[in-house]
């Protein structure tokens, strides 16, 4: 019985070798994090980005998805400050846009009603068809914003 323990053991922590993330591929702990964020363990995608982003520093993107996890934690000034490193690493306008709304959101969940119009309005000039982002200006407007 002990034999097959051992075996089962080996066997387990092959699987778990095989699964993780090889060293020095920031975009495996992207993906792996992104897949934490989903099953709503933000702890653990967040320790995946902080591996992408020691990794490769100047992704913008890992930032912007770290980000959305503090977010989702209610951990707004810590969101900010990602989402206001994402937008100054990206020099494409589409994810900048993307980026600006994410903060706005923040922004606005934080309660900052005039900094989030500010990012609203930068993420509608960069994308004016954007329904989230629409739905934001709408409801800050309501808001008198």
């Amino acid at each position: 019985m002990k034999k097959y323990i051992l075996l089962l053991n080996f066997a387990l922590a092959l699987v778990i070798i095989a699964c993780a993330p090889k060293p020095g591929d920031a975009y495996e702990y992207e993906s792996r994090g992104d897949e934490y964020y989903a099953k709503k363990n933000y702890n653990r995608a967040i320790a995946d980005y902080n591996a992408a982003i020691r990794l490769r520093p100047t992704v913008g993107s890992f930032y912007n998805s770290r980000a959305i996890a503090y977010h989702a934690k209610k951990d707004y000034d810590s969101a900010i400050t990602d989402f206001t490193e994402a937008i100054q690493l990206t020099s494409a306008e589409t994810s900048k846009g993307v980026y600006y709304y994410n903060r706005a959101a923040a922004y606005y969940d934080k309660g900052d009603y005039t900094l989030a119009r500010t990012d609203i309005n930068r993420a509608l000039r960069i994308r004016p068809n954007d329904k989230d982002a629409k739905d934001l200006d709408a409801d800050l407007k309501r808001r008198g914003y």
